[in-house]
């Protein structure tokens, strides 16, 4: 048999939860052939690192494995085949709870479709392709999303008060958007300039089981391991003329930002992370969905609805 090919129907390969992948496998047989042929498709989680042990002077391993996806069907079943070009066409859902693909230092989430044509007398014959599973996730179906999120610190230095509240009106936005940062600064103290940033950390968790070390394997434990990387910022010295300032702030999400999600495995986060002044008393950490589908105001209520329908509609004849 000669060229063993998947064929996609889109050709971009990329899907989203819940949507179907569709295509065919082509194949040419020079002689009649009897063979099965299996097609799957499949998603996996992957987490992996080593870490240098001073002690025993070796590397100690951390790897995981998670399915996702595992579904299996069988286009043909030891079935004689004239010789020939043939065509077999599948059909996979993806499900709504898979996570989206993903590719990090530590460890990665990956999709594809396997295929397999096996005769009894010959080894079998393999083709792979991978595809992508894009992020989808609506902040409207995420309750705390909506919410917004305060928080008031303070601070005495050689007993004078600086006290600092902020406020975002909600813990949930998409990449392009902008947080709006309300903030407020009771500032007692003799100095007047205070240095303010603003910066939006994106944390990639990853958790693994040790592999290998000097201990019992009934003792080797997961372990996580988290890299943080700064997505966006603002710095800004601000010159109080007053005790007391309203200040506000804008901070953009870059277009090219992820999604949130969590997996066993893996999870992508967000925190939004303030400092005022030099003192560590007034840093705030303010925890941040990423989503794809932004949130949406509120319906008004039955009741409001009702009290605006009894206004005199406008004349567009005029």
């Amino acid at each position: 048999m000669e060229k063993l090919q998947i064929h996609l129907d889109n050709s971009s390969a990329a899907y989203f939860p819940g949507r179907t992948v569709t295509g065919k496998i082509t194949f040419n047989t020079h002689k009649p052939l009897s063979f099965s042929i299996d097609a799957r498709i499949l998603g996996e989680a992957v987490t992996y690192w080593k870490h240098w042990n001073t002690t025993f002077r070796e590397h100690i391993q951390f790897t995981s494995k998670n399915d996702h996806l595992d579904e299996l069907t069988q286009l043909q079943k030891n079935e004689l085949v004239a010789p020939g070009e043939h065509t077999l066409n599948f059909s996979f859902q993806i499900p709504q709870e898979c996570p989206p693909s993903f590719e990090g230092k530590f460890g990665s989430i990956r999709y594809k479709i396997h295929v397999d044509f096996s005769r009894s007398d010959k080894k079998k014959i393999e083709s792979e392709q991978a595809i992508s599973v894009m992020p989808y996730l609506n902040l409207n179906s995420i309750p705390r999303a909506l919410l917004p999120f305060e928080d008031r610190k303070s601070t005495f230095p050689r007993n004078e008060e600086i006290e600092v509240n902020v406020k975002i009106p909600q813990r949930g936005y998409i990449a392009g958007e902008t947080i709006p940062i309300e903030m407020s600064i009771r500032n007692e103290t003799r100095t007047k300039t205070l240095p303010i940033s603003i910066k939006l950390i994106q944390v990639t968790h990853f958790e693994a089981q040790q592999r290998s070390g000097h201990i019992f394997k009934e003792n080797l434990k997961f372990h996580r391991n988290a890299i943080e990387d700064n997505i966006s910022e603002v710095k800004k010295d601000i010159k109080m003329n007053s005790t007391c300032e309203n200040l506000n702030f804008e901070l953009l999400i870059l277009e090219s930002t992820r999604s949130s999600f969590k997996t066993k495995l893996i999870q992508l986060a967000y925190k939004l992370l303030i400092s005022v002044g030099k003192d560590k008393s007034l840093d705030f950490e303010l925890p941040i969905i990423i989503g794809t589908v932004s949130v949406q105001p509120e319906p008004p209520s039955y009741k409001r609805a009702m009290e605006r329908s009894e206004d005199c509609p406008p004349n567009y004849n005029e």
